[in-house]
This record gives C-alpha cells, sequence and structure tokens, in this order.
C-alpha cells in the first residue's frame, strides 16, 4: 500500500469523524445556544419595553406635576396682585380722607407738654390735669400731613411684608409638603 493512499484513507477517516461529531455532538448543542441567545434577545425586549413604560409614566407625571405647581403658582401670583389692588384701594381712600380732614388719626400720648410755640393749643402739662393720676393717658389727632407721611413709612413696611408673603408662597408651591405649608 502506498503512504499516499493510508494517508488519504486517514484523511478521509477524519472528515467524517469530524463530520459525524458536528452531526451528534455540535449540531444539537448549536441549536441550544441559538435557542438560549432568541430567549435572551426576546427577555432583553421585554425588559427593554417594560424600562420605556416605566420612563414614559415618569415624564408624564412630572410634566403633570409641573403643571399643577405652575397653575398654583399662577393662583396664588392673581390671588396676591387682587389683595394688594384691594388693600391699596382702601388705603388710598383712608388716606386721602384724612389729608382732607374728613378722618383723623388719634394716638395715644402721656405726660402731655405741648403748648405750642404759635400760642395755640393749650394742652394740659401735667397728666392728673389731663384725667388722672401720673401713669394716665390721653390721646391727640395727628396732623393730617404727618398721618399722611407716616401712612407713606407703613405702605413700604406692607410691600416688605407682601413680599415676604410672596417668597412663602412661592416655597410652598415648590416644596408643598414644607410644615409651614399645611398650615395655608
Amino acid at each position: 500500500m502506498s503512504p499516499y493512499l493510508i494517508a488519504g484513507i486517514g484523511a478521509l477517516g477524519i472528515a467524517i469523524g469530524a463530520g459525524a461529531m458536528h452531526v451528534l455532538y455540535d449540531a444539537p448543542r448549536l441549536a441550544d445556544e441559538k435557542a438560549a441567545h432568541a430567549r435572551d434577545g426576546e427577555q432583553c425586549a421585554v425588559n427593554a419595553r417594560a424600562v420605556a413604560a416605566a420612563a414614559e409614566k415618569a415624564a408624564s407625571e412630572a410634566i403633570a406635576k409641573q403643571t399643577a405647581m405652575q397653575q398654583a403658582a399662577d393662583a396664588a401670583q392673581a390671588q396676591l396682585a387682587q389683595e394688594r389692588k384691594d388693600r391699596e384701594q382702601v388705603d388710598q381712600r383712608y388716606r386721602a380722607a384724612v389729608s382732607a380732614g374728613t378722618e383723623r388719626v388719634r394716638v395715644a400720648v402721656r405726660n402731655c407738654a405741648a403748648n405750642s410755640a404759635a400760642g395755640g393749643g393749650a394742652v394740659p402739662d401735667d397728666s392728673k390735669s389731663a384725667g388722672g393720676s401720673n401713669d394716665a393717658t390721653t390721646t391727640a389727632d395727628l396732623d393730617p400731613a404727618l398721618a399722611s407721611r407716616l401712612f407713606g413709612v407703613a405702605q413700604t413696611d406692607d410691600a416688605e411684608i407682601e413680599k415676604l408673603r410672596q417668597l412663602q408662597a412661592w416655597a410652598c408651591v415648590v416644596k408643598p409638603d414644607a410644615p409651614a405649608c399645611a398650615t395655608q
């Protein structure tokens, strides 16, 4: 026998053995691997759909919350603007009445010792003669010009208080579960 023939028969035997091994052993494992890969791909698609649905739900909830917060902020702003307008109208009417002399501003005074330099109003010097003991109080009318200036100071203070209220309302819109917001 020729060595080439022996080598050819050996190569043929190896090829037949490799083919048989592929058909009998590797093909079922390859099919199992393909099936597992398909299941993994399917599970990945299911997971991706679940993540997308959760993200969409979270985004819609965030948009709804933002819209609600904006509406609450707009409502608070409108309410504050209306309250400010109403208060300013009442203040202007009262200031006009004080300036015109139809309304008076009275203050409590004690130990009054005011005789006007022009020689006008003689206010009793002794509080006993004004109506009682040393700690007795009486009232006096403010000059309309002074009362008007006093209202100007109060109006400035009211503006600062209003700014603080607006800041508090904004904070309650941003964080409604804050302790101070539960009472509003």
